[in-house]
């Protein structure tokens, strides 16, 4: 509950009042909530943190903290040592400075700067599979692209993987460029165009038209048209910043994946949960699958950009093998009888994009480079070896909980690896108010009924725990101290 703003618990509450009408008078409509988490950790990306009064005229806002406060009635605070550094005394102490916020000593800051080194010595001092961690997306994506352009010095195969685009045509009361190049004037006007051709119900059809099926006399507005959509990045502005509020469906791909043979890749969608290969599910590349068929276009895989766009025909986006990491995946291989585990294919998945007007269904392979990941989507892993790329000059409310969280991913100082920054003593205290808060906060909920739901692990079950490569769910309560609570509903508050 650490990253969740009290304007989506308030959120909550009233969509469930609303769709329970008879029930609105009580907190989440009388439904049992039960939070569960470590204030300690990161706070919310954006809105107000959970553990304060809130200054906010946000109405979802100053009900989600009238909630934690007025009806969370049971607590219960799990305080079983960390298991992660268990075997290793010191570390132990630099992950606690980190959650506490407490002057580093000289000995402590040393000892962690000695584990500094350059990218191309992680690489060497890392084994396959190592987490490699940074605190922004920019980071991370250049770490993943260093990663590749190593791996092709390797002579290992890079591919290159466009996206397919396929201009949707709605029926009826389709937006026709005509109408959209008139309304190109303002935001506002588009929309305005689009709600006014666009039946109530939204109920109609979707015939998809490949952008080359066009009837056109100048070629060129077909190249222009298929730049465009593979330029456009969801996730990026036009001036290259990483959007906080994408506005799009759930599920969207990019219209680039430069990926390798050997190459880690997460998944961007769950495909068979049941499996585990949901979303998030790690693995490895081991072979790229093209078909002879034209009718799936051809296969270039070193294509650069020009020729993805000029080519008669859109390029193929191939099938690719993944081993997927034993942790992740309980099914049958692809490749069993050859005696290689956990192997899945990985086909092209469809999503919708929209661009300067118009709709597109893109075809791509749900599956992204995960090398290097930011701190945030590491949250609940637990690794043997991790390469962190500390926050650097960054010192806002972020910088303690990302240093705290990047450090206790990995059991001992020694599977440690920093690069680009050095740690400063400054990562640890600037942010001290924050603990202050959350101390605040816990003093608060210590006070309430205890929780006797919830019977606390012994040291043996922990021991159990690390030694079984834990799980998400056993790793997101692995810090040295956490909490949980339980509302009149039996809703509950932080760890």
């Amino acid at each position: 509950v650490s990253v969740v703003q009290l304007g989506e618990i308030g959120f909550t509450d009233a969509i469930l009042k609303a769709a329970f009408p008879e029930k609105n008078h009580l907190a989440f409509a009388g439904f049992p909530i039960v939070f569960f988490g470590d204030y300690y950790q990161l706070p919310p990306v954006s809105g107000d943190v959970p553990y304060k009064d809130t200054n906010s005229t946000n109405l979802n806002a100053i009900q989600g903290r009238k909630l934690l406060v007025e009806d969370v009635t049971l607590f219960f605070e799990f305080t079983t040592p960390n298991f992660r550094q268990q075997k290793d005394p010191f570390y132990h102490l630099c992950c606690q400075a980190a959650r506490f916020a407490t002057d580093p000593s000289k000995d402590l800051l040393q000892k962690l700067n000695e584990r500094y080194c350059t990218f191309a010595e992680a690489r060497k001092r890392t084994h396959d599979g190592a987490m490699w961690a940074a605190t922004t997306h920019k980071v991370k994506d250049q770490l993943n692209s260093q990663e590749l352009q190593e791996n092709m010095k390797s002579g290992k195969t890079v591919v290159n993987v466009y996206a397919k685009h396929h201009r949707l045509l709605q029926s009826p009361g389709s937006l026709t460029r005509a109408k959209a190049k008139k309304a190109e004037s303002t935001e506002a006007a588009r929309a305005a165009e689009i709600a006014a051709t666009t039946p109530a119900s939204d109920d109609f059809s979707f015939a998809a038209e490949d952008i080359w099926d066009v009837e056109s006399q100048q070629i060129q507005q077909r190249y222009k048209e298929r730049a465009n959509a593979l330029l456009f990045n969801p996730f990026y502005d036009d001036e290259g910043k990483r959007k906080s509020d994408l506005g799009y469906d759930k599920f969207i791909f990019l219209p680039l994946c430069v990926l390798s043979i050997n190459a880690r890749v997460k998944l961007l969608i769950p495909i068979a949960k049941a499996a585990g290969l949901i979303r998030g599910a790690r693995g490895t590349i081991i072979k790229f699958i093209y078909s002879n068929n034209p009718a799936y276009g051809p296969a270039h895989p070193g294509a650069s950009f020009e020729e993805a766009v000029t080519s008669k025909d859109q390029l193929q986006v191939p099938i690719v093998l993944v081993q997927f990491d034993k942790g992740d995946y309980t099914g049958t291989s692809f490749l069993e009888e050859e005696n290689i585990p956990r192997v899945v294919p990985i086909y092209p998945t469809k999503c919708t994009v929209q661009v300067n007007g118009n709709k597109y269904e893109r075809e791509m392979l749900p599956i992204e480079c995960c090398m290097a990941d930011t701190v945030h989507s590491l949250q609940g892993t637990t690794v043997e070896e991790a390469v962190i790329v500390p926050p650097g000059g960054r010192y806002d409310d972020f910088t303690r909980g990302l240093l705290y969280v990047a450090l206790s991913r990995v059991k001992t100082l020694e599977g440690l690896h920093l690069i680009l920054h050095h740690i400063t003593a400054k990562m640890f205290t600037k942010w001290r108010k924050q603990i202050d808060q959350i101390e605040i906060e816990l003093i608060r909920l210590r006070n309430l009924p205890k929780w006797s739901g919830y019977q606390q692990a012994s040291q043996h079950d922990v021991d159990d725990l690390v030694d079984e490569d834990n799980n998400d769910i056993q790793q997101s309560s692995s810090s040295s101290s956490s909490s949980s609570s339980s509302s009149s509903s039996c809703s509950s508050s932080p760890l």
